[in-house]
């Protein structure tokens, strides 16, 4: 396989997430399969996640994982994820853990590159870098901090807020290059006293799913498979409730106020953990609303394929204009429009100016002549395909991942 290139280089690649949150393995895992595969597997790669009991996987698929991982030279490395009570003794012990690693590592070997992904892996890398003095490349980066303030669970004058922002802004100062997934952000990003590249870089998904699969998905077949005719329209709610999301009682009046716009609407919700609270407040829907736990990545896209409409309502905070949800790229990639709250990342004037979605205050159900309007449109299915594929398609980071890394 070439590994003895001239040219091989060594990158130590760090997510502060388990291997099988989708949120990895639908995308940074993919990103460096395809870095490897598109380098001819010369490069090694240390690929570092930080593993949670939820996402533990069975023994025997544990181990066919390393020798997938290892046939494409990568050696992943899963650590243990700490968490309890005193949640920041906690993550200084993931840090510290993570140094003691990579010092062993740097014993014995060149890296070339760090790299992180995503806001709190970013902050360790930068850490390490200052450890090590050695350069590293960002993605998915967005402001955690800003979110945890918005949402009420930190005080913009209390130390967690504060500290936080402080690293997150010397993790972008100080890379190399860093991919911004959104404008607002970028703007806010190169206010700063940046030492290396900011890119607009929107959060790319595997789009051989969707858009290349998207018309072998049998829709009466699926359909039936989860319970649903073929003349139900179906609105979908897939992720969780709580936290930084709204609570499933909002969903609940959302339901109410929409379903009897027409008697064939549907709403569906899957989400990770069904309880009986849950169940009980969707009780009295008459079965227009169906619960579904959560399904893995390998189904997500056949089970899009097959809705009218995909929901993505969150609080409307300042903040969330920094967000780009990966949900967004899904319910395009195989063609189907988004109910989407105003103000949330670049992908609410996407939907708005594409016509491709429905732009929504707070949790307000559209109104039945746009929504109408959307069913009625021949032409709605491609334009989705057609923004997918211009600005969240994966191989837009691996590209950027090969120009960042590579001396090309």
């Amino acid at each position: 396989m070439g590994y003895h290139s001239k040219n091989k280089k060594s990158y130590l690649a760090i997510s502060y997430h388990s291997l099988m949150d989708p949120i990895n393995y639908g995308l940074f895992r993919k990103y460096l399969i395809d870095f490897q595969i598109q380098s001819d597997y010369i490069h090694e790669i240390i690929y570092i996640t930080f593993e949670q009991k939820v996402h533990r996987l069975p023994i025997d698929d544990f181990r066919r994982t390393k020798t997938d991982f290892q046939n494409m030279n990568i050696r992943w490395v899963p650590l243990k994820y700490h968490t309890g009570r005193f949640i920041t003794f906690y993550k200084l012990l993931d840090f510290l853990i993570l140094l003691q690693f990579v010092l062993r590592v740097f014993l014995f070997k060149k890296v070339d590159y760090l790299i992180g992904f995503t806001s709190l892996s970013a902050v360790l890398v930068y850490l390490i870098s200052r450890v090590l003095n050695k350069k590293y490349v960002l993605l998915n980066v967005e402001p955690h901090s800003e979110y945890m303030a918005d949402f009420g669970f930190w005080q913009k004058k209390g130390l967690k807020y504060q500290l936080l922002k402080r690293l997150e802004q010397l993790s972008v100062q100080n890379a190399q290059k860093v991919g911004i997934p959104t404008k607002a952000y970028l703007r806010e990003v190169n206010r700063l006293n940046l030492k290396g590249r900011s890119v607009y870089l929107p959060t790319g998904i595997d789009l051989t799913h969707g858009i290349s699969g998207t018309m072998n998905f049998d829709f009466s077949k699926i359909r039936q498979k989860y319970g649903w005719k073929d003349d139900d329209i179906i609105f979908l709610y897939l992720g969780k409730f709580g936290g930084i999301y709204y609570d499933h009682k909002d969903y609940y009046k959302f339901f109410e106020r929409l379903l009897p716009m027409n008697p064939a609407y549907r709403g569906w919700i899957i989400t990770g953990e069904i309880d009986d609270e849950l169940r009980e407040c969707f009780s009295d829907t008459n079965n227009k609303v169906i619960l579904t736990g959560g399904v893995s990545y390998d189904h997500l896209h056949e089970i899009l394929s097959i809705v009218n409409f995909g929901i993505l309502l969150v609080p409307d905070f300042p903040s969330q204009r920094f967000r780009c949800p990966i949900k967004t790229a899904d319910y395009w990639s195989v063609g189907v429009p988004i109910i989407i709250s105003h103000g949330v990342s670049d992908d609410y004037v996407l939907a708005r100016k594409y016509k491709i979605g429905i732009v929504v205050r707070n949790l307000t159900p559209p109104p039945a002549e746009e929504l109408e309007s959307l069913l009625a449109d021949l032409d709605v299915k491609n334009r989705c395909l057609e923004i997918a594929a211009k600005f969240r398609g994966h191989q837009l980071t691996v590209n950027f991942l090969r120009n960042s890394l590579l001396d090309e």
